[in-house]
C-alpha cells in the first residue's frame, strides 16, 4: 500500500491538512482491511517519521498491522521522496504476486508515469481522495479505480464508505 502524504496543488486550500489527515486515514483502513484478511502487507509512503522514510515491508506477522498504523499515525507530509518516485524504487522490488494499491488525493503526471511502468508487471489499485482540485487517475491507467469523496466534517463520521 502506497500512501501519498503530499497535495502540492492543494496548499492553497485552506483544509489541505485535512486532506493529508483524510487520505492517511484511507490508507489506514486499506492497510488494516488487508491484513486483517491475513495478506500480506507492506506501507510505503511520501511522508516521513522523524526524518526517515515511511517504508515497511509485506509481512503477515501479527505485529505488522500495528507498526504500519503507527507510521502513518505518525507520519509527517514532509519526506524526502515523492510518491511517484517511491512506486519506481520500492514497486519494482515487490515480487510476481503482489497488487499495489496507491491512496492519493492528487494522481500527478509523474504519479502516472510511475504507475504505468508498474502496471507492465503488478496490478494497481488507485483510491483516489476525491476533492474538487485534485486530480483523479484515469480510468485507463489502474486496473481498479475507487473515489472516495473527501467531505468537511468527515471526522464526526462513524464510517466513510471505501468499497474496495
Amino acid at each position: 500500500v502506497f500512501v501519498d502524504m503530499s497535495v502540492p496543488s492543494l496548499r492553497h486550500m485552506g483544509n489541505s491538512g485535512d486532506v493529508v489527515e483524510f487520505t492517511v486515514a484511507l490508507g489506514a483502513s486499506v492497510v488494516a482491511d488487508l491484513a486483517g484478511r491475513g495478506v500480506a502487507t507492506g506501507l510505503y509512503s511520501s511522508g516521513s517519521v522523524h526524518g526517515q522514510a515511511i517504508a515497511r515491508e509485506p509481512s503477515s506477522s501479527p505485529g505488522a498491522l500495528a507498526a504500519m498504523l503507527e507510521l502513518l499515525a505518525r507520519g509527517s507530509p514532509y519526506g524526502r521522496s515523492s510518491i511517484a518516485q517511491l512506486l519506481l524504487s520500492e514497486g519494482s522490488r515487490l515480487r510476481r504476486g503482489a497488487s499495489v494499491v496507491v491512496v492519493a488525493a492528487e494522481f500527478t503526471d509523474p504519479t502516472l508515469a510511475a504507475l504505468a511502468a508498474l502496471r507492465r508487471r503488478l496490478p494497481v489499485t488507485a483510491v483516489w481522495a476525491a476533492t474538487d482540485h485534485g486530480q483523479p487517475p484515469p480510468a485507463r491507467s489502474v486496473d481498479i479505480r475507487r473515489e472516495v469523496k473527501y467531505f468537511d466534517g468527515w471526522k464526526q463520521q462513524d464510517v466513510v464508505d471505501l468499497s474496495l
